[in-house]
């Protein structure tokens, strides 16, 4: 008996050990495991985003011919949720086929903007927008006339500005990142009550 009684007490601590080794072992690689799949999460953003985006496409407008055009924007807001961003658009839309011509055209607005991500992984994205703005004419022979002689403008009528996009993002950096884009653009000039469309592809850089 005496023998056995030595042996318990050397096997019951050395079962403790192991168990509480084979335990210290797991928490790290668990731990790490996890911290792995939070780094490589595509949706992780800050709370706050920077945009510039460039399209080119065509534009036309009731019975007129349609022409070359390009739009220009401006991006910032905030992140709601992994898969939800709102914010302002600034932009504007010039009509590459008068450069010319003896008339310079184009529009300019701003809008709030919503842009979501409806698959929980990828960068895909569908973007909408809501807001007003003008389009806006000059006559060319009035550039560089001398000081004092104010150019003549054309035209310029206020309008409300809607636009909708589809596009997929890139993540080239730790908070840079690539959109590839279609998007249309479309202004109701409420002077003679006259739409203004405009549709292209363009590509953006975000900041997050």
């Amino acid at each position: 008996m005496a023998p056995l009684r030595r042996v318990l007490p050397v096997l019951g601590l050395g079962l403790v050990l192991g168990l509480g080794g084979s335990t210290a072992h797991a928490e790290p690689g668990a731990v790490a495991s996890e911290s792995s799949s939070v780094s490589r999460n595509p949706r992780e953003r800050s709370d706050w985003y920077l945009g510039l985006a460039q399209a080119f496409g065509i534009l036309f407008s009731g019975r007129q011919q349609v022409a070359p055009g390009s739009i220009t924007a401006v991006r910032i807001g905030g992140v709601v949720n992994p898969r939800a961003l709102v914010g302002v658009q600034i932009l504007a839309g010039f009509d590459i086929g008068k450069s010319t011509q003896s008339v310079l055209s184009g529009t300019l607005s701003g809008l709030f903007e919503f842009t979501l991500f409806p698959l929980v992984r990828g960068g895909f994205f569908v973007q909408g927008g809501l807001g007003a703005g003008a389009y806006w004419a000059q006559d060319r022979s009035a550039l560089g006339q001398p000081p004092g002689v104010e150019p003549r403008l054309r035209s310029i009528a206020p309008g409300g500005a809607a636009m909708a996009a589809i596009g997929q993002e890139l993540r080239i950096g730790r908070s840079l990142n690539l959109g590839i884009f279609a998007r249309y653009d479309g202004m109701l000039i409420f002077e003679g009550t006259r739409l203004v469309n405009g549709a292209g592809i363009g590509v953006a850089l975000l900041w997050y």
